[in-house]
């Protein structure tokens, strides 16, 4: 029988879990910390997920998460700031579930909040009866915690008055909570191993109150300095094997300096650590600095992950000197004087394979990275890099000087070790850095961000650009969304291209053939990978006469003794790059071109011909889609691309483009009998729609709009915030700015279909917060202003039933009976989402 509670508590959502990571930790060894439930890993993986048995609950970067786990293990306390809406709560709930089992020991604070519901308070009718005894004390959280050894969680602490904020200072710092009428030791409670408070404040809106710096000094605040003393404290106190996949994990955050010096000092811990191959893959910074002697000594004794790089580091000595007199290194490297690098670095990474056997030595190894200290791409020893060295070797080497900058604080002069290895990575290096440019701003790194797009420009490749297009859409960082957009924009204009034109030349194919298959080879044996409608790769052998054989798989096997290992090795690592090229090609491609149709956007024949129609991946991720073909602005014929790439009709008949334009058509511009048509059409050649277009809703104005500038029917009763915000936020709407007391009004939206932006204004209005803390909101008006505007610059907007803002300049309102039928749709359909 289901439980009638609506939410329950998360040790209870997720019990199982819980009890499946404990025996996870019995079964590796892993010891959690005194009062604890979890070991420090286990409680990452139970916020984070591990991608099999334990589902993720909380979407930030690991090395937020990782840091929290870190402050809380040194005994201090710790503060989660930020502006309202980040999950603060959320995260401190899902931290006291993994550790103390029980997240119910909450306080929140407000301005009416008071010692007695942070400490104790009494039954009166008991006190009276019995005076100052057990049985009249009433626990508050504080106490129960410390009682029982567990989490007390602190909801918003800085709407506390100051004086109650206070008396968390003591029981910081002493660990002893005082209760002055009882007698002896009942006097003082002192608090079990476990026990610790997760406090969250609020950096903004109305009510707060600033904290004091002697409670901000016994918290470890994230994201703040503060963070940096307990990281101090663990690092004297942690000592076993289990903890190196923490500092581990560590190497790719702000303090991976202090987690290298760690690991370095621990090596022995190093060797004992049981870690999954992804674990121990960092692991490489500080095993290369290691003696070879030592390294043969205990690869025998160690587990998988941490063999795996301890046996490559061990082949790679086996490499012979690459010499410098090979033409092409010797005149791209005439004349560079070796500069001065950071000290330790040439060490700590891997050999630079520029010819089958054969390494860079470090004096080469200089060379390149005093050329690549110029962050110039254009550079002849860069130039000549690329067109000799592999790109997997290039990637590899990439993403080690990425990984190495990261481990030694990512300090700002040493800045070219990323934007610099732009000049010479290929795509991996490129899969490697995005999901990191698009968490640094959400971890106070916004500069690191846009220093990272910096390097992704310095790739060049199609895949790059597609990934700075893809951080400039999707990215939830206004900054760095900004700026991203800014370089699409820069690159854009210097070619003489709109950016929707630049991103459809630089859609990445994979390396796939016109047909959409690509051949990769083991030696002795070939396989041929292919893409999906549904955009997953799969590869299948060849047999002798050229023909794919057996059933597809996901994965290349592994080699036998047939093989050539190292064209195994380089096969292997190139599906890797494209499966990850072909997932985000997908997942940004379909949301493009449902956008393009949304928006009303069109191509010239010649676009469609040179960029669209022949693409072997747009090709299989669009068969589904529905293209008009237009006269002017008469629609002459509607079609499909066929599995040959071309363009064909309900009948399978070619349709000539010569001189005409293409546009995905929306289905309100498509008759009933034109959508059963193609409806049946996708049913026997077992499409499944990109996106919804066929299977869209439809709507039309109401029959009273006439010629008024407000859309009519709107609904007046209240909405939830959060299916206002969800439904706005799913249809492509961008929010306006935060004004007063960071509140904002209205969402907006442009489309080019009619060279108008909708706009949706509400009341009361919607602050940066939780939505299930706001209040209900009402539609106050839903216009069209001719042209495009950006919301965010909006303000209050511009109703036009009042006198609009002098600062917008002129504006033109557009009756909502000369919008083109697909932008009413599209706005009514948000609308009715808004609805319910």
């Amino acid at each position: 029988m289901t439980t009638p509670v609506q939410r329950p508590p998360a040790e209870v959502r997720y019990a199982d879990e819980l009890a499946r990571l404990a025996q996870r930790d019995a079964r590796l060894g892993r010891r959690a910390p005194d009062g604890w439930r979890l070991s420090a890993p286990a409680v990452v993986e139970f916020v984070l997920g591990d991608g099999e048995e334990i589902s993720a609950k909380f979407v930030g970067a690991r090395s937020l998460v990782e840091r929290c786990v870190v402050a809380l293990a040194t005994n201090r306390g710790l503060m989660l700031i930020g502006e309202p809406g980040t999950a603060k709560s959320l995260l401190s709930e899902l931290l006291a579930a993994a550790i103390s089992g029980d997240t119910t020991l909450t306080i929140q604070g407000s301005a009416a909040t008071t010692e007695d519901a942070i400490k104790y308070s009494w039954n009166y009718a008991l006190l009276l009866a019995e005076g100052p005894t057990a049985r009249a004390l009433v626990p508050a959280p504080v106490h129960r915690g410390m009682s029982e050894g567990k989490v007390v969680r602190f909801e918003e602490l800085s709407r506390c008055a100051p004086e109650v904020q206070d008396a968390l200072l003591s029981i910081l710092s002493e660990r002893v909570l005082s209760i002055p009428e009882f007698d002896g030791d009942a006097r003082s409670v002192h608090a079990l191993r476990g026990f610790n408070v997760i406090a969250t404040a609020n950096s903004r809106d109305r009510g707060v109150n600033e904290m004091s710096a002697a409670l901000k000094r016994r918290f470890n605040g994230l994201g703040k300095d503060e963070a940096r003393p307990g990281l101090d404290i663990l690092t004297t106190r942690l000592r076993g094997p289990g903890a190196v996949q923490v500092f581990a994990r560590l190497l790719g955050g702000r303090h991976a300096s202090t987690a290298l010096e760690w690991l370095n000092a621990h090596r022995g811990l190093v060797y004992a650590a049981t870690l999954s191959a992804r674990d121990a893959a960092p692991l490489a910074l500080v095993l290369r600095a290691a003696p070879v002697e030592e390294l043969r000594a205990h690869v025998g004794h160690t587990t998988e992950g941490v063999r795996a790089v301890i046996d490559e580091i061990l082949a790679e000595q086996d490499l012979a000197p690459f010499d410098p007199a090979t033409p092409w290194w010797a005149q791209a490297a005439q004349g560079i004087t070796v500069a001065r690098l950071p000290k330790g670095l040439v060490e700590t990474l891997p050999p630079v394979v520029v010819e089958e056997g054969f390494r860079l030595a470090d004096a080469e190894a200089q060379v390149l990275l005093t050329a690549l200290m110029t962050a110039d791409r254009d550079h002849p020893l860069l130039v000549a890099f690329r067109d000799q060295v592999p790109a997997t070797v290039r990637d590899r080497f990439t993403i080690a000087l990425l990984d190495t900058w990261l481990a030694r604080g990512a300090a700002g002069k040493e800045q070219w070790l990323m934007v610099g290895s732009g000049c010479i990575a290929g795509d991996g290096f490129v899969h490697h850095l995005t999901p990191m440019v698009r968490e640094w701003p959400g971890v106070a790194q916004h500069q690191r961000a846009v220093q990272g797009l910096a390097a992704l420009r310095n790739v060049g490749s199609d895949v790059a650009l597609q990934a700075i297009a893809g951080v400039a859409s999707k990215v939830k960082f206004a900054a760095i969304k900004k700026r991203a957009g800014e370089e699409m924009e820069q690159i854009a204009s210097t070619l003489g291209l709109t950016r929707p034109q630049l991103e459809d030349r630089i859609i990445p194919d994979g390396g796939l053939d016109e047909r959409g298959t690509r051949e990769f080879s083991f030696g002795a044996r070939r396989f041929l990978a292919s893409v999906t409608p549904e955009g997953k790769v799969i590869v299948r052998p060849l047999g002798a006469d050229g023909r794919p054989t057996g059933k597809p798989r996901t994965a290349l096997p592994a080699p036998n003794q047939s093989d050539d290992p190292r064209q195994a090795a380089e096969a292997k690592d190139e599906l890797k790059v494209l499966k990850k090229t072909v997932a985000d090609i997908a997942k940004i491609q379909r949301l493009r071109f449902e956008q393009a149709m949304v928006a009303g956007r069109r191509w010239s024949a010649d676009e469609f011909q040179q960029y669209l129609r022949p693409h072997p991946l747009l090709r299989g991720l669009l068969k589904s889609v529905i293209w008009g073909v237009l006269e002017g602005e008469t629609r002459v014929a509607l079609g499909r691309l066929d599995e040959d790439g071309a363009l064909v009709d309900v009948d399978d008949a070619p349709i000539d483009v010569t001189g005409r334009s293409v546009c995905i058509v929306h289905p309100v511009d498509l008759a009933d009998d034109e959508i059963a048509r193609w409806s049946e059409v996708q049913a026997d050649y077992e499409l499944v729609e990109a996106f919804p277009q066929l299977s869209r809703q439809r709507f039309a104005l109401p029959a009273e709009q006439g010629d008024d500038l407000c859309l009519a029917g709107v609904p007046s009763a209240g909405i939830d915030p959060g299916r206002l915000v969800g439904a706005c936020t799913k249809h492509g709407w961008q929010r306006g700015a935060a004004l007063d007391a960071g509140v904002y009004r209205l969402f907006g939206q442009y489309f080019v279909a009619g060279d108008v932006t909708a706009v949706i204004q509400f009341e009361e209005g919607l602050w940066m917060g939780p939505m299930s803390e706001q209040d209900e909101q009402t539609l106050s008006a839903v216009y069209l202003l001719r042209g495009e505007f950006d919301p965010q610059n909006l303000d209050h907007g511009a109703d036009p039933r009042f006198a609009s803002p002098t600062f917008l300049g002129p504006i033109e309102h557009v009756p909502w009976s000369q919008a083109p039928r697909a932008v009413v749709s599209e706005v009514l359909a948000t609308i009715n989402a808004i609805a319910g």
